[in-house]
């Protein structure tokens, strides 16, 4: 600690001494609201940014990395958030210091000394966590405000096979459009407002394939804060074989490692195709009626809520289709600590092929659920199938009258399956993916 305290006093006294010190200024900006300052920043807590201080519109990111920086210097500003007061996202106000580049020995200087002397402020007041930097950030804002005004825009910008993590901030507001993430695209996040609505909606409909407002098959991918929605299901009307509806996917996920915080998808069939590789969901909605989640994804919903509307049709639904086709596949849904509750009956699953595997954990469960839990699907072999539920609460989680074939897990198993680490996080790609 002393060392360190002995380099910072030198960093600071030779600046003195070659040249005046920059001109440095700490206030709290708000970068909505001042638009005539930058409009967008980092949301890393400690991050090193430039902006054009001529036009005073696009923000430049700069890339950090192993303490040095680099960055271009006529007119432009160094930006250091040395405090985040509140949230991540730019409607947030921000502690941020203005250093003018014009004059570059003494700007150097005041770098390295916040560079060499972070290490030593409060954890919670001041942190330079390399892993949580993201060196690239485009905003989109549909107003006009931002890089580009549709979401599809920002990530056609990203070079393919890119290597490096990309932030998408999205301003809140309805999105009306289809979005694909292709598999060469990898390493991005999308981030909506967490205190306003930010929502991608659509209403193609009749392909799972083709159908799905938001898709996304590259790997290494984040969400937060978003709304995904396919809007054709509204439109049903009853007809003479009751009310039909069809396959309108809101979003369908094909990439690994993909992990989803505070989002919602909705529709009414298919809802969420999770269809393949690794993926965590924390805290999300996800409300239909037909197999509102399905596919062969390896994935844990945590704290999530699950919402049934089974009345717009008629007749009970179901939540699950999961389509594990062997035994040594590791796929397989885990709800966990969950919420399902609704306005209409529906099942918890039913297989969608042979070896389906789904397991319900500590999940409340309102009335809604049938009482025999699970239903079967054309002539599946009920020994292959693995459907559970272990310390489940609430109304809907009477066993009383389910099905016989449902499966009795072994603690082990439980634990295996209800555990990130060991179920879809095995290489720990869950810690290292940016905040």
């Amino acid at each position: 600690m002393r060392l360190q305290w002995v380099i910072a006093v030198l960093v600071l006294v030779v600046p003195l001494v070659t040249a005046a010190a920059p001109d440095v200024v700490l206030e709290t900006w708000d970068p909505v609201q001042n638009t005539s300052e930058p409009y967008w920043i980092n949301t890393a807590e400690f991050a090193v940014s430039s902006y054009n201080k001529h036009e005073k519109k696009n923000l430049v990111f700069e890339s950090v990395v192993k303490g040095k920086t680099r960055y271009e210097v006529t007119g432009l500003y160094i930006v250091l958030v040395i405090k985040v007061k509140d949230g991540s996202l730019p409607s947030a106000n921000y502690d941020v210091a203005y250093c003018d580049m014009d004059s570059l020995i003494p700007t150097i200087f005041f770098l390295f000394f916040f560079l060499g002397t972070i290490s030593g402020a409060p954890y919670n007041e001041m942190k330079y966590d390399f892993q949580n930097y993201v060196p690239n950030t485009i905003m989109v804002d549909k107003s006009g405000r931002g890089n580009f005004t549709t979401v599809q825009e920002a990530i056609d910008s990203i070079l393919s096979n890119n290597s490096l993590w990309t932030r998408i901030l999205i301003n809140h507001g309805l999105y009306m459009e289809k979005v694909v993430i292709p598999r060469n695209k990898p390493y991005i996040i999308l981030e909506g407002d967490p205190r306003h609505d930010t929502a991608i909606e659509y209403g193609d409909f009749g392909s799972v394939i083709d159908s799905p407002t938001f898709k996304l098959f590259a790997d290494n991918f984040v969400a937060r804060n978003i709304i995904f929605k396919n809007s054709y299901d509204r439109l049903i009307t009853p007809g003479p074989n009751g009310r039909k509806t069809t396959w309108a996917p809101a979003a369908s996920i094909s990439g690994d490692k993909a992990s989803f915080y505070h989002c919602a998808f909705i529709s009414l069939q298919d809802t969420l195709s999770d269809d393949v590789g690794r993926h965590y969901y924390y805290d999300c909605f996800v409300e239909g009626a037909i197999d509102f989640i399905w596919g062969n994804g390896q994935s844990i919903y945590e704290k999530c809520q699950l919402r049934s509307v089974t009345d717009k049709i008629g007749v009970p639904g179901f939540i699950t289709a999961q389509g594990r086709k062997d035994l040594k596949e590791t796929s397989g849904y885990v709800f966990k600590d969950c919420y399902v509750n609704g306005t209409g009956p529906i099942f918890l699953g039913r297989p969608y092929r042979n070896y389906s595997r789904v397991l319900f954990a500590s999940t409340y469960m309102e009335n809604i659920i049938t009482p025999e839990g699970w239903s079967t699907w054309e002539k599946r072999s009920l020994n292959l199938i693995t459907f559970s539920e272990v310390n489940c609460k609430g109304p809907g989680a009477d066993m009383s009258h389910r099905v016989p074939w449902e499966k009795k897990l072994s603690d082990q198993e439980v634990a295996y399956l209800t555990n990130p680490a060991s179920f879809i996080d095995q290489e720990g790609w869950l810690g290292k993916q940016p905040n």
